[in-house]
This record gives structure tokens, C-alpha cells and sequence, in this order.
């Protein structure tokens, strides 16, 4: 025969459920004191680190600059309300923040700057795990099979697209609210080279907007004179048709001499 064994509900609280709830100040300090030895290892062990990344790391500058894309946009956007009209402003300064994030602007400012031949951003000082990283890929190029030298073209060409790289690492561009501002900001191992770099950046923005700006005008300037001599033509042609149709049915008078 089987048996159930019922157990009656306590109405009121164990004390080992009690004790179970409880903190031992006591017991935790013994515990840590018993793991004094491992907490002060990770402690130095954590400032060492510390010390060889401040000692290690090298300090980066930054600038900003602040460039205004349109004045127009804003007294427009003040008065406007149409709501269309408000995501055209929003494209137009998401594309300007898109270009001044530009591989191609980049490159113009490098070749303002000369930014190649600049060894602080071409070729910093290396860092340990560079080194580390140089270390292997010199063992591996000499398993591998020989390869050519790059030319000094190649060498120059290289160094161009590194130095657009690091740029466009460096840059942040962010539009300033709902204004039509756009805040720039660059990074650099050099303090002075970094006020550099933000002005470079400006005027490459403006002119590359100018440039834009007369590409279309020059392109609607050759569209207007193409349609006007078509237009003349056209215009010639029909002269001459009149006439010809006016020679043919008799419709011209003779003068008289």
C-alpha cells in the first residue's frame, strides 16, 4: 500500500531561512584577507599596465572648426512650413556631411597640405604591438616568394592613400542641431597641425562647392548656346521654307524698277 507523507505548511518563517538572508561582515573580511595576496597582484598588476600605456601612448590634439553651409537654408528653414521642404535641408546637409567625409576631399586636403611627406601621419612612431605585427610580416615576406620593389611612383601614390586614410579616420562631422552648421573636428599628434588640417578642410569644402557650382553653370551655359543655335537654325530653315512656298504659288509682287 502506498503512502503519501504530508508536511504542514509553517506559518511562520524559519530561522535558518533567516540566516541564509544574512551578510557576515565577519566572514567576507576573512575571506578577502585569505585572498589578500591575489588581490594585491591584480592591483600592481593593473597600475603596471597603466604606466606602460601612459608611457606608451602619445597624445592627439584636437581642432574644430565650424562651416556654414548655406545662409539661405536658414532664414528658409525659419520661415518655411512646408514639411517637404524640411527634408530637402535635412538631404542637403546629410550630403554635406557625406563629402566632407569624402575619400576625394581627403585627398585634396593631403595635397594642399602635403600631407604625405608629413612623418607624423605617413609613418608615426610604432607601438609594441606594431612591432610585433612588422615582426611577422617580415617572416613572412622572406617565405614567400620575392616580389618586385614598387616603384618611386607607387612609393609616392602609397603614401597619398595612407595619409587620405588617416584622415578620414581623424575626421568627425556632425550637423549642429537643426541649423544648417555643420561642426567639424580633426585629430592629429600635432597641435599646430591640427588647426591646419580644419582650415585645409573648410576651404577644400568651399571649393569644392564653388568648383560644383561653376561645373553647373558652365554645363547650363553650354545647354543654353546649343538650344540656341538649334534654335536658329530651325528658325532659318522655316525663313527659308516661306519663302520657297511664297516663290512657288506666285505669292511674291514684282518690284518695280
Amino acid at each position: 500500500m502506498d503512502q503519501v507523507n504530508y508536511r504542514p505548511a509553517t506559518i511562520f518563517p524559519s530561522e535558518a531561512k533567516d540566516n541564509d538572508t544574512f551578510i557576515d561582515l565577519d566572514k567576507l573580511w576573512s575571506a578577502a584577507m585569505r585572498r589578500l595576496g591575489v588581490i594585491i597582484s591584480c592591483v600592481i598588476a593593473a597600475v603596471v599596465l597603466a604606466g606602460i600605456y601612459l608611457f606608451t601612448a602619445h597624445p592627439m590634439y584636437t581642432s574644430m572648426t565650424n562651416i556654414l553651409v548655406d545662409e539661405n537654408l536658414s532664414r528658409f528653414a525659419e520661415d518655411q512650413t512646408d514639411n517637404q521642404s524640411a527634408q530637402l535641408i535635412d538631404n542637403q546637409m546629410s550630403s554635406a556631411v557625406e563629402i566632407l567625409k569624402s575619400k576625394e576631399l581627403a585627398m585634396s586636403v593631403v595635397t594642399a597640405t602635403k600631407l604625405d611627406e608629413n612623418d607624423a601621419i605617413v609613418d608615426p612612431p610604432s607601438s609594441p604591438v606594431d612591432l610585433v605585427k612588422g615582426a611577422v610580416k617580415s617572416i613572412v615576406s622572406l617565405l614567400s616568394p620575392g616580389t618586385p620593389p614598387p616603384t618611386e611612383a607607387q612609393i609616392r601614390a602609397g603614401k597619398r592613400e595612407k595619409a587620405a586614410a588617416v584622415l578620414q579616420q581623424s575626421i568627425t562631422a556632425e550637423r549642429t542641431g537643426r541649423s544648417s552648421v555643420i561642426a567639424l573636428s580633426i585629430r592629429s599628434p600635432e597641435a599646430a597641425l591640427s588647426q591646419q588640417l580644419a582650415k585645409a578642410y573648410a576651404n577644400a569644402y568651399l571649393t569644392e562647392q564653388l568648383n560644383a557650382n561653376f561645373d553647373a553653370t558652365e554645363r547650363a551655359s553650354v545647354w543654353l548656346q546649343e538650344r540656341m543655335t538649334d534654335l536658329n537654325h530651325r528658325a532659318q530653315q522655316a525663313s527659308l521654307a516661306v519663302e520657297q512656298f511664297k516663290r512657288d504659288h506666285g505669292l511674291i509682287s514684282p518690284r518695280a524698277s
